[in-house]
């Protein structure tokens, strides 16, 4: 139990939930506070955090969310893990939806035959952060309720090389990786799956493009602003 819940259940059982009492508007304030972060007080004790966006968040997107604006991406990366990759598929208001388990809709006949939704990688950008940008996007998200923040690995992929004095150019181009663990928004199935089950019949639901890099041998999909189309 944390310090939070261990705080919340004593003052419940000294003034329960009864809003006459003096000491319901602190128990009432602490529950709204941590309502969608309720790790705040660790997340409080860190200068900054490593933060992965794989959305309407990322750099060059039409609709960049308020505060991630201010901070520059340090890299661009991809999940280690695997997911399925949709989109709410909303006009201008368009936004993916990372799930990890397979839909009961992707078994239908119809489906397959139209749709290609392979289990990939999510390609996004690293952001290093003040915990208060995270507890913005939790509130954003609805962590808990529509989305899921939780710690992942994100493979940060570069080319190293040899510069030659002989030749004046660089040699022996090669990939490397480093990871990086940071959190990240995944989409919750009890939430998703009855929405996205129904709708992709009429349309507001999607797959997401994925994409294969062949010097990286890795298929993985990418929000690109491609997704962003007009409503009919």
């Amino acid at each position: 139990m944390s310090i939070f819940d261990r705080l919340k259940a004593e003052i419940e059982k000294a003034v329960g939930k009864d809003k006459g009492l003096p000491g319901y508007p602190f128990f009432k304030a602490l529950e709204e506070d941590t309502r969608y972060s309720p790790d705040k007080w660790k997340l409080q004790q860190r200068e900054k955090v490593w933060l992965f966006v794989h959305g309407e968040e990322m750099m060059r997107h039409d609709k960049n969310v308020p505060l991630m604006g201010l901070f520059e991406p340090q890299y661009s990366g991809m999940t280690f893990e695997d997911y399925k990759m949709w989109k709410a598929a909303l006009g201008k208001d368009t936004h993916p939806i990372p799930l990890d388990a397979q839909l009961e809709v992707e078994d239908r006949n119809w489906f397959q035959q139209k749709y290609k939704l392979p289990w990939a990688k999510v390609k996004g950008e690293l952001y290093l952060v003040p915990p208060e940008v995270i507890f913005h996007l939790d509130k954003y998200r609805e962590n808990g309720v529509v989305y899921s923040r939780k710690r992942t690995e994100i493979i940060v992929s570069y080319r190293n090389s040899t510069f030659s004095n002989k030749t004046r150019s660089f040699l022996d181009f090669k990939y490397e990786h480093q990871n990086i663990r940071a959190w990240m928004y995944v989409g919750k199935i009890d939430y998703w799956a009855e929405l996205i089950n129904d709708g992709v019949t009429h349309g507001r639901f999607k797959p997401v493009r994925a994409f294969t890099n062949d010097n990286l041998n890795k298929t993985y999909y990418y929000f690109t602003q491609a997704e962003y189309q007009p409503l009919k």
